[in-house]
């Protein structure tokens, strides 16, 4: 109904639900590395410290499977996605390939605001360098807004649906060795976007395809070559996640 005053029609303000408040907090446990690769997530305990129902866990975990964050088995529950060597080459192959479609469409239709937003991600992407931890959501939010300016919707759900995996394991990979729980050889870092913003400022579709290629290549082969040796050395101890539901 229009407001007599401006005459204008505004949506009612909608509150974040439960369920959205379980689904985040269980999401960015996974993105910042504080849950394990395959670690279970059991409705009764998870309800237990939420404060909350099974029902609304159970609905959480739900859509973190639709977003590729968490595997449900009919037999064994939920868990953190965990995959397999031989499973993150395939899907890397797979997302360079569209990922680079993704870039290229999406600079033939960028807007001087969009670009603006990118800077805004990458500079804050740079000022959490020292802090691994915390760069994960920073970084699936970047890539996230590439492939939404793409304006396939397919290809973003799944690009998101693919990716989104990889950048768990990254970071729960680079959270173990920062905390000394899994030592591994080498630091796991993460590459520049300066290139491909470059690129993309300068509206070269083919130079940008390139770029993402290459920034998607250097970050996730590193981390697929100590895969193995995370998968051996990892301890499993339990991790408690704190109600942020109130």
């Amino acid at each position: 109904m229009a407001s007599r005053k401006t005459g204008i029609t505004f949506e009612p303000v909608r509150r974040e639900s439960t369920r959205e408040k379980v689904h985040s907090a269980i999401r960015s446990a996974i993105l910042d590395g504080r849950l394990r690769l395959g670690q279970r997530l059991t409705e009764i305990s998870l309800a237990k410290d939420f404060g909350v129902s099974r029902a609304v866990v159970r609905e959480a975990l739900q859509e973190l499977a639709h977003d590729g964050l968490v595997e449900q088995n009919a037999y064994r529950g939920s868990s953190v996605v965990s995959l397999t060597p031989e499973q993150v080459d395939e899907i890397i192959s797979t997302r360079v390939l569209l990922e680079a479609e993704a870039v290229r469409l999406a600079v033939k239709s960028i807007t001087a605001a969009d670009v603006t937003y990118l800077e805004k991600l990458t500079r804050q992407i740079h000022d959490a360098r020292t802090d691994p931890d915390a760069t994960s959501e920073l970084d699936l939010s970047f890539h996230e807004k590439l492939w939404e300016l793409s304006g396939n919707g397919t290809l973003q759900k799944v690009l998101l649906q693919i990716t989104a995996p990889l950048f768990a394991m990254g970071a729960i990979m680079r959270h173990a060795e920062r905390t000394n729980r899994t030592p591994l050889r080498k630091t796991i870092q993460r590459s520049s976007h300066a290139a491909l913003m470059e690129h993309i400022k300068s509206r070269n579709a083919n130079k940008a395809a390139t770029a993402i290629r290459e920034h998607i290549e250097a970050n996730w082969m590193l981390i697929r070559s100590h895969l193995e040796e995370y998968l051996q050395a990892e301890s499993k101890p339990s991790t408690k996640l704190r109600n942020t539901t109130s």
